[in-house]
């Protein structure tokens, strides 16, 4: 029951971070409607061609100066620390919530982005919300990125 109560915790907190494909009700008031239709993310950009390394850089270092802009603010507001450490050679970032629960147990984050985007310093808004709805650490694994990584 507990772990399931966790769980549950940990995906409302990340509820705001995915996309929203759910079509807004029409049972709401039109204010509702409204606000919900204003939640929607923009489609993602079109993925440049395979070979292309130069705009696959691009691209993700576009990501990743978008994304620095919630960094900071998200931080601020779940009361999270960042530590950048390396583990058994694996490059991490250290998420340690403010109430940080007795133990030695951690959760460990991969983002996603299949291998093409995305950063462990881009998703810290969703480390954060796993380590504050938890009150455990969250360790977000950076690794390489295609089609530079082989």
């Amino acid at each position: 029951m507990r772990r399931a109560l966790v769980a549950a915790l940990a995906l409302a907190a990340l509820a705001g971070c995915e996309r929203r494909d759910v079509p807004v009700p029409a049972t709401v008031s039109p204010e509702w409607q409204e606000a919900l239709a204003a939640e929607r993310e923009p489609e993602p950009p079109a993925w440049p061609a395979p070979d292309d390394v130069g705009a696959w850089r691009a691209l993700q270092a576009q990501q990743e100066a978008d994304a620095e802009a919630v960094v900071a603010d998200t931080l601020a507001r779940h009361g999270c620390s960042v530590r950048a450490r390396t583990l058994g050679g694996v490059a991490v970032l250290e998420v340690t919530p403010r109430a940080l629960r007795s133990g030695d147990r951690a959760v460990v984050y991969l983002h996603g982005g299949g291998y093409v985007s995305g950063s462990a310093r881009a998703t810290l808004p969703r480390s954060a919300a796993i380590a504050d709805a938890t009150g455990r650490r969250v360790l977000a694994v950076e690794y390489p990125l295609a089609p530079g990584a082989r």
